[in-house]
């Protein structure tokens, strides 16, 4: 085949391989950056329109995790890259809280405060530890929803935007609470998340459920939030009421922050029930490559079993896969594979 012609069919044969989850990539990347005022934080260099995307040249064989579900996906690509079950519906535990998250900064205001009510405190779980009546700005209760997994921080941020959402501060907890699940549906559609179905703002209910890949494509726009990365990476906080008598040290869940310091590590958020097992859903970033790996349910029950998982997920495509633009004199090796 003559250089001329080999060149015009890689660059067609890159156009179709990058289709789908890049075409989804590009959609929702540009709806993000609307929404959140053009965040430079991971993937804001991703291209949209009709340019054409970098393509994965893979150098070793796929890894093989320890978990019924992963994925990894790069950001600048828009490709996933390793899949496993990746569009399987599983219970995610407390992954949930990434919509949760998502959906507070979209509706609410983060210097408005909210009071936590006797249903918030009872959700159980992994709390931050707030006290009936305790008022907390919006800012503090995202750090204890995004740190240490607070159920109470969860559900009190849902009242809050569930009310604004029904446009009366008069409404039940529970009345709130529904509304903002029906939100987290309706944004779950408007991201094409094809797999998903939110049944409460904490995960505790483990008959809600979502995918590998639709969680790679959610973390993919909350990471675009230069809020919600800010407090994700954060290792150790204090958060305080808004009165200042009242402080809740806390500390990051993910331990890839925390106990790993892994290089290049970003916005994560782990999780956890019986029927979930462990999870994970974290991001990396090394010389402007960005990816997203997800753990669903680890077979080994360790603590730090997702945590693992992803480090060594993440280390495949860092060490393993490098990046061209269509034309280039290298074939490319394309890796969407799904075991």
């Amino acid at each position: 085949m003559k250089r001329r012609n080999l060149l015009a069919f890689l660059v067609i044969l890159t156009v179709v391989t990058t289709t789908g989850f890049s075409l989804w990539s590009a959609q929702v990347f540009a709806a993000s950056r609307a929404l959140n005022g053009d965040s430079q934080v991971l993937g804001a260099e991703h291209q949209t329109g009709n340019s054409l995307l970098p393509y994965p040249i893979v150098s070793a064989a796929q890894p093989v995790i320890n978990a019924r579900s992963y994925a990894l996906y790069n950001i600048e690509s828009g490709k996933v890259l390793v899949s496993h079950n990746g569009d399987q519906q599983v219970p995610i535990a407390s992954t949930t809280k990434l919509m949760t998250a998502y959906l507070v900064i979209k509706y609410g205001t983060l210097t408005d405060s909210t009071v936590a009510s006797q249903f918030a405190i009872e959700a159980g779980g992994s709390v931050m530890g707030l006290q009936k009546g305790e008022q907390m700005t919006i800012h503090e209760l995202l750090y204890g929803l995004l740190l240490p997994s607070g159920n109470d921080a969860a559900h009190t941020l849902a009242e809050y935007v569930g009310r604004k959402l029904l446009n009366t501060g008069q409404a039940s907890a529970e009345d709130a609470t529904a509304r903002f699940v029906q939100e987290m549906n309706s944004e779950a559609t408007r991201l094409n998340l094809l797999h998903t179905h939110f049944m409460d703002p904490a995960g505790l209910d483990d008959t809600g459920y979502s995918s590998a890949i639709d969680l790679a494509k959610l973390m993919s726009v909350v990471a675009q939030d230069s809020t919600l990365y800010a407090i994700a990476t954060t290792p150790t906080y204090v958060a305080h009421n808004v009165s200042g008598t009242i402080s809740h040290p806390i500390q990051d869940s993910n331990r890839l922050i925390t106990e790993f310091a892994y290089e290049g590590a970003g916005i994560g958020k782990t999780g956890f029930t019986p029927a979930a097992g462990h999870c994970l859903v974290a991001t990396a970033s090394r010389n402007h490559v960005t990816y997203v790996a997800v753990i669903l349910s680890t077979y080994n029950t360790a603590a730090d079993a997702s945590a693992v998982a992803a480090r060594q997920l993440l280390d495949w495509g860092f060490n393993s896969v490098t990046y061209a633009m269509p034309g280039a004199t290298t074939s490319p090796n394309f890796a969407t594979v799904t075991q």
